[in-house]
């Protein structure tokens, strides 16, 4: 899905234009609980070493949508 908005909608090759490979994680707890006692706490995505991380949905806290 990422990929294809990319693709059709901004016209990019990718998230670098270059046909680079992307990975695409759902549901990834951010801080991580092995480096942080309140696992989760932050509702975003982020990117890394070629990955997009999503956190998930906390609708509890108004998030319905990661």
């Amino acid at each position: 899905m990422v990929y294809d908005y990319l693709k059709s909608i901004l016209v990019l090759n990718s998230y670098d234009n270059q046909g680079s490979s992307m990975v695409a994680v759902t549901g990834y707890l951010f801080p991580h609980p092995e480096t942080d006692p309140n696992p989760g706490s932050q509702f975003n995505a982020l990117y890394s070493d070629n990955s997009v991380y999503y956190t998930p949905s906390i609708p509890a806290k108004g998030y319905d949508k990661s």
